[in-house]
């Protein structure tokens, strides 16, 4: 397989680094949806705030934006080892910046 084999790497997670990625920020849209982003320096994900969003764990408020939405999030508790995670959801924005510009619309959630 050795001369069939692409590997691709990239170094910002060899050298634990990932804040020198480059992403276009969607955080004007998600403090008009009233989840308080936690604002990156650096990368093209953001953690918000998902209080006040109804479920008890970080699951239960990723799949209730998804079916209100239909927009995907990853659970905050799988980058925490404890609970803090549980209020937050990850939001991925490596898309282009046109596809993220904030719409007058309010979303529901």
């Amino acid at each position: 397989m050795r001369e069939r084999t692409i590997t691709v790497s990239g170094s910002s997670k060899t050298y634990s680094v990932t804040g020198w990625r480059i992403g276009y920020i969607f955080c004007d849209a998600l403090s008009l949806a009233g989840l308080p982003p936690h604002i990156p320096d650096g990368a093209y994900y953001v953690l918000a705030d998902v209080s006040r969003i109804p479920g008890s764990t970080g699951k239960e408020h990723a799949i209730h934006i998804l079916q209100k939405t239909g927009v995907a999030s990853v659970p905050g508790g799988a980058f925490y080892h404890d609970r803090r995670g549980e209020k937050l959801v990850r939001f991925c924005f490596a898309k282009e910046e046109v596809m993220l510009e904030v719409k007058k619309l309010k979303p529901k959630l």
